[in-house]
């Protein structure tokens, strides 16, 4: 019988997509009767985000937008920077760059949620051709004692200045060794 409950299956979705649990979180938040809740239309957003489903992930956090206010400066910076990343892979810098500003302001969000978030917005910079500061971001997140996110600002700084001739292969390759 808990599992027709809304509450229930809410919750046990939030606590499968806190530890990675994709698919089975997607499923918990896919009853019908979580389909026009605004909470449950965040998590969705933010589980498509990270699967890489944008135009699906895109609508579930429009959905979601009134219930933000709800959750934690920590869950509304990860909404926020997850909705950023996908706007930014949708093409829409702009909203981009305003949920990133949004995910920097919520005081109380732990450093490793900050710098997630100063991840995506150096891909804002270098997408909007700002690799100056893009690079000054990307160096700053890469000196992180976080692989997850350290390893993809090196991966990125190597790349411009790789494109920039700043860096040879042959030398970006043992940087990235």
């Amino acid at each position: 019988s808990m599992l027709s409950d809304p509450e229930f299956r809410g919750l046990r979705g939030a606590a499968r997509a806190m530890v990675g649990r994709w698919v089975e979180a997607q499923t918990d938040f896919s009853v019908p009767q979580l389909a026009d809740d605004p909470a449950a239309n965040l998590w969705r957003g933010y589980i498509e985000a990270r699967q890489g489903h944008w135009e699906e992930a895109r609508k579930s956090f429009a959905g979601g937008a009134r219930a933000v206010d709800q959750f934690t400066p920590r869950w509304r910076a990860r909404f926020a920077t997850e909705n950023a990343r996908t706007a930014l892979e949708l093409g829409d810098q702009a909203s981009a760059n305003s949920l990133i500003a949004f995910a920097l302001d919520q005081a109380g969000q732990g450093a490793e949620q900050q710098l997630a978030a100063r991840l995506v917005q150096a891909r804002v910079f270098e997408v909007s051709g700002q690799t100056n500061r893009a690079l000054a971001v990307y160096d700053a997140v890469a000196r992180a004692p976080l692989d997850g996110l350290s390893v993809p600002a090196q991966l990125r700084a190597t790349k411009i200045r790789l494109d920039q001739g700043k860096l040879k292969p042959v030398d970006a390759v043992k940087k990235l060794d």
